[in-house]
């Protein structure tokens, strides 16, 4: 793809990428806030979630995020002269890279959380990580698995219109040049 076509390519998809980054943060902070709400409410003081909320959804969301902008900006752009149903496929392609790069996020984070620390003491913290990583790793990747999917199928809808959206900037971009 020539440079100029990758330049043009990048605006919708920026666009869209923050469409369902800001989605994707926003469910996450109210989920947190419901959730701490209700220990509240049930009169749990110790343990409020909203305080890491913020991590939290930045853990999930700008994956995701970016996973979309990758797929729109690189391999299957939104572009004006785009056919409606090929914009909501390329949507769907992008939640899909959203979910994959969630994924690699995870495992990646789960190398470095899960660390056990009796084998940091012995071995150093390579070894460590090696060891809690290779002692659950079936376990950690049926997790993150299912913690990418998840993922993905709570934003295939934002994504699918924030692309339509995308669309519709871009053809009344075009337009207005015209």
């Amino acid at each position: 793809m020539p440079d100029a076509a990758i330049r043009q390519n990048a605006p919708v998809a920026v666009v869209v990428a923050v469409v369902v980054l800001l989605t994707a943060f926003a469910q996450r902070v109210l989920s947190s806030f419901l959730t701490a709400f209700t220990l509240l409410a049930q009169g749990d003081t110790a343990r409020s979630t909203f305080p890491m909320a913020a991590l939290g959804a930045a853990i999930v969301a700008v994956p995701f995020a970016v996973g979309v902008l990758l797929v729109l900006w690189l391999l299957r752009p939104v572009t004006a002269d785009t056919n409606p149903v090929a914009v909501l496929g390329r949507s769907v392609l992008a939640a899909l890279g959203g979910m994959v790069l969630c994924l690699l996020v995870g495992l990646v984070e789960a190398a470095f959380v899960r660390v056990n620390l009796s084998s940091a003491m012995v071995g150093g913290w390579g070894a460590a990580a090696f060891d809690s990583f290779a002692s659950l790793a079936g376990l950690t990747v049926l997790y993150e698995l299912q913690w990418a999917v998840q993922t993905g199928i709570a934003l295939v809808p934002a994504t699918a219109l924030a692309g339509l959206l995308g669309w519709l900037w871009a053809r009344s971009r075009v337009t207005a040049e015209v």
